[in-house]
């Protein structure tokens, strides 16, 4: 054989190798480069003008349901069943005067998840105790400040029984109630928190192993944290500097030192701002990310599977997401349209898959009441099957060629079609896993 024919075998034997090792290759996305989520699906709530939603299995299925409060007009709690497999059911509502704000927890020490909602209107937070099946029993409401807007449950007196924390807009403080053991309350000690607190969140910031309070300050544009003495009652406010028109908080493991760090929606910048812990309860210089439109909600949650978590904002025209870098800081916002106006928004796996899911309520009144839900679509275990016929083959290819450039064609998550996303289809051609 002469020495060109030879250099030819070669050739061709390179190519061969080549070729095989991308398509034996294993697949190249073990997580979701970006949150993907599948079209929202809206559900109809009893109340006007959805406010707050929270997520927490309240049949005992296993399943998260959802509670959403409606507040002006209406005096409306919605409860929507899960079906077990992440789609709700027609809604049950409950009568209470109108509620700001929701949160679930087991004060009666039954297993089953209560509610608590507070009712601005009246200066009062209220408890509907579960019946043991996902109903409720009638609210039995307790003074709180004036114009509570946020609620909380935690054991803050170290007594093994959730307690409630209220946020009172107008009285600029904060309303502690003393579980007694059996899912009533003390009344009401108050706190002065900031100017305005429109929202509150609880977790030990300073690593005593007691659950300290922060709280979000809509006109003094600062948070406020509140040590915890080591018996449930609170040492004075320190404040730092937030956006402008905080509303809403959440704590979390943000930079993974082990330090409860803060994020905070802001109404007026728009911006989220995120202050990192400095690793005794104290906090570093505020870092604002764009948010887009007017953020109402904040939430913290690993959305796309590394491990850190991300953020999530309710900014009245769409719902954010910026992904954590790993360290702490944050990309750009992806957006996700739900055709409505977000004001608040949770985070849960209401599907089983073991990804977060969101849920979004949408303050309008028309064309209806609504409660958005994403689903997650993570992990696409084979995201370059366009076509969605159960396989990686010539039609796929032939529609990432001619998505070349745009997002269409995106295999990798990182926004546009390009030789990566060529080379990952091929990593992925045949029958999918």
């Amino acid at each position: 054989m002469s020495p060109k024919r030879i250099r030819r075998w070669i050739s061709r034997a390179a190519v061969a190798l080549a070729c095989l090792s991308i398509l034996n290759a294993p697949p190249a996305l073990a997580q979701c480069e970006h949150p993907m989520f599948d079209d929202p699906v809206g559900y109809i709530t009893t109340g006007l003008w959805p406010t707050r939603v929270a997520l927490g299995d309240l049949n005992g299925d296993d399943w998260l349901d959802m509670a959403v409060t409606s507040e002006e007009g209406s005096e409306k709690l919605s409860i929507l069943l899960n079906n077990g497999d992440g789609t709700f059911g027609s809604q049950d509502g409950y009568t209470v005067p109108p509620p700001s704000s929701v949160a679930l927890g087991d004060v009666d020490g039954d297993e089953w998840l209560d509610i608590a909602v507070t009712l601005p209107s009246f200066d009062d937070v209220s408890i509907l105790l579960n019946n043991g099946d996902g109903t409720f029993a009638p609210a039995v409401s307790y003074p709180a400040g004036d114009v509570p807007r946020s609620v909380a449950f935690g054991d803050v007196d170290g007594d093994e029984w959730p307690d409630m924390v209220v946020a009172n807009a107008f009285s600029d403080d904060v309303s502690i109630l003393l579980n007694n053991g059996d899912g009533t309350f003390a009344d009401a000690v108050n706190y002065a928190a900031g100017n305005l607190p429109m929202s509150i969140a609880l977790g030990d910031v300073n690593g005593d192993d007691w659950i300290d309070m922060a709280t979000a300050n809509g006109y003094s544009d600062d948070v406020s944290i509140l040590l915890n003495n080591g018996d449930g009652t609170f040492a004075d406010a320190v404040s730092y500097p937030a956006g402008d028109g905080p509303q809403s908080i959440a704590v979390g493991l943000v930079d993974g030192d082990g330090w409860l760090d803060m994020a905070v929606a802001n109404l007026h910048s728009p911006d989220v701002s995120i202050l990192l812990n400095n690793g005794n309860g104290t906090f570093g210089a505020t870092v604002n990310y764009h948010a887009g439109g007017h953020p109402h909600s904040v939430a913290l949650g690993d959305l796309n599977g590394d491990d850190w978590l991300d953020v999530g904002v309710a900014d009245s025209a769409d719902v954010a997401i910026l992904l954590n870098n790993g360290d702490g800081t944050f990309g750009s916002a992806y957006d996700y349209d739900m055709d409505g106006s977000p004001y608040s928004l949770a985070f849960g796996d209401v599907d089983g898959d073991d990804w977060l899911d969101v849920a979004a309520t949408d303050y309008r009144i028309y064309p209806d009441n609504k409660v958005w839900v994403f689903t997650s679509l993570c992990p696409n275990s084979c995201p370059a099957d366009f076509d969605e016929d159960g396989d990686v083959d010539t039609a796929d290819l032939l529609f990432l060629l001619g998505a070349w450039g745009t997002p269409d064609g995106d295999v990798d998550g990182d926004g546009d079609t390009d030789t990566a996303d060529l080379l990952a289809l091929l990593a992925f051609w045949g029958d999918c896993p």
